[in-house]
């Protein structure tokens, strides 16, 4: 996997016009160089714009340079920078790049529909006999017969198990009275009412603390 904290965006010129190519490396910019004539050598396809000027003006009198530093993350967002520097400076229209950076497959192939309409047409008939290459295949149809049969299975078995929990969830609390226990601070609470009088002792003496029938008539000599 490539080390994107030492990407490097560049830009290929020759001596002949102002139209440029940007890119973007992770090597050094003289190796970047060799790779890209060595793949202008080997490549069978020359219909690309940066190939068919190699071809016109000479691949030794394109030179490269760096453009900036960008140290990133990602692939993404490496391709968003490239696609901000090629439409600020429109190398489409007026250099040698021919289409902006993708960033997904639907991307992609929504862009390589537009550039040929017949792709699609194509591609479409390509995935319609593919499906039907696959359908008409007897081990094919089985090994997706007993996919959905294990897919079933698993579904019923998840249904049982949920079933089973809501069961014993509805049982547990049926009675919840029943599963309330008296903890540390029930019991502390319990004593303290325990020790505290009651209304009845606030308004009248306990018995043990009655006055005897002495007492008054003591109290009435004096």
């Amino acid at each position: 996997m490539p080390n994107y904290s030492k990407d490097v965006v560049y830009v290929l010129k020759n001596s002949a016009n102002d139209e440029e190519f940007i890119g973007a490396t992770v090597t050094l910019l003289r190796n970047c160089m060799v790779v890209t004539r060595r793949k202008f050598k080997k490549s069978v396809d020359k219909t690309k714009k940066l190939h068919t000027a190699f071809t016109e003006i000479g691949v030794e009198n394109f030179r490269i340079e760096k453009l900036e530093d960008f140290p990133c993350s990602s692939l993404k967002e490496l391709n968003l920078r490239l696609r901000d520097l090629i439409l600020e400076r429109d190398s489409i229209e007026k250099g040698y790049n021919d289409v902006l950076p993708v960033l997904t497959r639907k991307e992609r192939y929504s862009i390589r529909c537009e550039s040929d309409p017949s792709y699609y047409a194509s591609e479409k008939l390509r995935k319609r006999e593919s499906f039907l290459i696959k359908y008409n295949d007897p081990e094919f149809r089985r090994k997706k017969l007993e996919y959905h049969k294990n897919l079933l299975k698993t579904s019923e078995k998840y249904r049982e198990a949920s079933s089973e929990r809501g069961r014993r969830f509805r049982e547990r609390n049926k009675h919840p009275s029943s599963f309330l226990t008296v903890g540390p601070l029930d019991a502390h609470a319990e004593s303290v009412q325990a020790s505290q009088p009651c209304d009845d002792h606030a308004k009248k003496p306990c018995d043990d603390q009655a006055e005897k029938p002495g007492d008054s008539e003591t109290c009435a000599t004096k």
